[in-house]
């Protein structure tokens, strides 16, 4: 399995547009991996993680082929992570000509959003009109298809439960993708336990200038305790790859100070493009 990194930041990015803050000024004159794009992944060449304001700006900078991708997992519908105009662009033939079908993952509210635009700007639109094939997902309640099996769990990020964590498992290999939440639910933290996860990428939102926040987003001191109690109950397996990621330019530091904060306990600093080959 391959896990790529294409987006890091939290909802304003890095930097944010016009943003005078220490963080965004020290990014625009540095660049490289101090520009972050709203948090998504790659997963091998058919799977996306998210699919935010970004997603065009992702795939022609890291050669995505979208004619590729079969699957977008998505965490919860808020705009950084979804962008319903992206799949309404899929209706054809006004827009596109489109004849694959792609599965689109997520809670009901995903599709409430997906479909409110689409309905919105052009009547009644079916999942057949836009070529997707929704798959509402439950916290706690697996999904297995083919060599993909996906395990989504209840985030401490939106009321009513609308966002979720993934264990995402495919070809004996794991990743844990937990960003955009606080220290998880009890139920959560209960599924989590055992999965032996080859790499998670963790909620790094309130980074350094709040580094104690523990509930909707998580700060650098509740990043290291959750990830010491995540090795704790077998969630990732010893030695496993763990990354800081989903970075605010509100939680202070740029990359080179992240490093400092994480490195000490064997937390690594994703930036955009980063590749991890399990």
């Amino acid at each position: 399995m391959r896990v790529q990194f294409l987006g890091t930041a939290a909802a304003e990015a890095i930097p944010a547009r016009f943003c005078e803050c220490p963080v965004c000024r020290k990014a625009r004159e540095r660049k490289g991996k101090e520009i972050r794009r709203r948090a998504s992944y790659r997963i091998d060449d058919d799977i996306l993680v998210d699919f935010g304001p970004d997603s065009f700006f992702q795939q022609t900078a890291f050669d995505i082929d979208d004619l590729k991708i079969r699957k977008i997992i998505v965490t919860h519908p808020h705009i950084d992570h979804l962008l319903p105009d992206e799949i309404y662009w899929r209706l054809g033939p006004s827009y596109s000509q489109v004849s694959q079908e792609i599965a689109i993952y997520g809670g009901h509210r995903v599709f409430g959003t997906i479909f409110g635009l689409a309905n919105k700007n052009a009547g009644p639109v079916s999942p057949a009109d836009l070529h997707i094939r929704p798959v509402v997902l439950q916290p706690g309640k697996a999904v297995v298809e083919e060599d993909f099996e996906l395990l989504p769990m209840a985030a401490d990020h939106m009321p009513g439960g609308a966002a979720l964590l993934y264990a995402l498992k495919r070809g004996g290999k794991k990743v844990l993708i937990l960003h955009d939440t606080g220290w998880p639910p009890e139920e959560t933290m209960c599924l989590l336990a055992n999965q032996a996860a080859d790499l998670a990428a963790v909620d790094s939102t309130c980074g350094l200038a709040y580094p104690d926040v523990r509930s909707g987003h998580m700060g650098c001191n509740t990043v290291k305790k959750l990830v010491a109690e995540l090795r704790k109950i077998g969630a990732v397996k010893p030695g496993a790859k763990v990354f800081a990621t989903h970075f605010s330019h509100n939680g202070g530091g740029n990359h080179d100070d992240l490093e400092r904060c994480y490195a000490p306990e064997g937390i690594e600093v994703a930036y955009d493009g980063l590749t991890a080959d399990l």
